[in-house]
């Protein structure tokens, strides 16, 4: 099982929702690599599926799924799990840094089946103690696509507030799954 570190800004129940529907995801999809990353504050739904900016203006999504073009210092921390052959993710030193400096245009051409083939890669947002608010990110690998979700959690109670690609139904069903 993946524990999600808590940072002293991050609340505890929060990190909890993340550790969650990560495991389930696992459990679910077994990839082989799944990639964890820690963003330093929130972030919005329109990181779902961003690839980057033309010119320097014009904000362009992309059929074929690119790693979204967060800052490398907005990145708190970015941790690497491999499966061994019985299924259990070890921590390792990623092969692969997701997040580099580069012109945005540039980003356009980070696609995940490039760079993280068989891959989960799900984004978290830290500071959620402050801000009262939370986010989840995951793009999950299927067949020969990817597909993507966004979860929004607020306080005090960290419900889910806004589901983007699936419902709040699944979400609740990944958070009170138990894995072991």
């Amino acid at each position: 099982m993946i524990k999600v570190h808590i940072q002293s800004n991050d609340n505890p129940s929060f990190l909890k929702q993340v550790e969650c529907i990560t495991n389930r995801l696992l459990s679910l999809h077994c990839p082989k690599e799944i990639y964890l990353v820690n963003v330093d504050n929130w972030f919005g739904e329109k990181w779902l599926g961003f690839s980057g900016k033309i010119m320097g203006a014009f904000g362009v999504g992309q059929s074929r799924l690119t790693i979204p073009p967060f800052v490398p210092n907005r990145i708190i921390s970015q941790r690497f799990f491999s499966s061994d052959y019985n299924g259990t993710y070890l921590e390792k030193e990623s092969p692969y840094q997701l997040h580099i400096e580069q012109e945005s245009e540039n980003n356009l051409h980070r696609r995940m089946r490039q760079i993280v083939p068989n891959s989960i890669v799900i984004w978290y947002s830290g500071n959620s103690k402050t801000n009262g608010r939370g986010v989840v990110m995951a793009y999950i690998p299927i067949k020969e696509q990817y597909i993507t979700k966004y979860v929004e959690f607020e306080s005090p109670d960290w419900n889910i507030s806004r589901v983007v690609g699936g419902s709040k139904d699944e979400i609740k069903t990944l958070i009170n799954t138990n894995v072991v």
